[in-house]
């Protein structure tokens, strides 16, 4: 199963102008943030449910529902289930983000927002490095598994505990790929020009425009509910 939440859609989500989505995703964490109530959280969060549902990208919520549930009920018990259904909230925000958007056309947005290229590669290879680090961390414990070791019986301590030495061969594998992808990167000249070309080109739309003003709206319709009601 590939572990790379991009999903390819015709939906208008897909199409927005990455530093659209950017603005949308940040507003969103505000708002969680600053919200208080549990009847607008629990409204944000199916707004939120409704973006993936319109991108086609709900599905999703299905490979990461154990992590919801528990950050929920983690959540729930020490602050309040308002904070369990902001940190649902936040991750559910990023899930989608990452699935609407490729990494090249989040490097592209940072890019023309001011930031040099050589630091927007580096917090989008981060992001591209999740996927790829988890992936490898899987089949280290399917292949162990497969030589007899145990690792998902007994109390959550003896869990821990089986996990431990997995995290050696997970390390090695991480710095090797780090090494090759250092190697492949300087072979092909990266950072040898200052100045630089892309084959993407982004551009705003309409749609970017009419998001954006929903978004205002959706923070001043909030505000005043808010004020009135709350």
């Amino acid at each position: 199963m590939s572990l790379d939440l991009y999903i390819e859609s015709p939906s208008m989500f897909h199409r927005l102008d990455p530093r659209t989505k950017g603005f949308l995703l940040l507003a969103t964490f505000l708002l969680l943030l600053v919200e208080g109530s549990s009847y607008i959280l629990l409204f944000l969060l199916g707004l939120i449910l409704l973006q993936g549902e319109l991108s086609g990208t709900l599905g999703l919520v299905r490979r990461f529902w154990l992590l919801l549930t528990s950050v929920f009920a983690l959540a729930a018990l020490t602050k309040g289930i308002p904070a369990g259904l902001k940190m649902d909230g936040m991750i559910l925000s990023g899930i989608f983000f990452l699935a609407t958007t490729r990494q090249e056309e989040i490097l592209q947005g940072l890019v023309k927002l001011g930031l040099p290229f050589v630091v927007g590669f580096a917090l989008t290879l981060a992001v591209r490095m999740v996927p790829v680090l988890a992936e490898s961390a899987e089949t280290v414990i399917l292949a162990q598994r497969s030589r007899g070791l145990t690792t998902d019986r007994g109390s959550i301590l003896q869990r821990i505990r089986s996990h431990l030495p997995l995290l050696v061969p997970i390390l090695v594998t991480a710095i090797r790929g780090a090494n090759l992808l250092s190697w492949a990167l300087e072979a092909r000249g990266f950072g040898a020009e200052p100045r630089r070309t892309s084959y993407l080109e982004l551009r705003w739309s309409a749609a970017d425009f009419f998001m954006i003003l929903l978004t205002f709206v959706l923070i001043i319709f909030l505000f005043l509910l808010k004020s009135h009601w709350f």
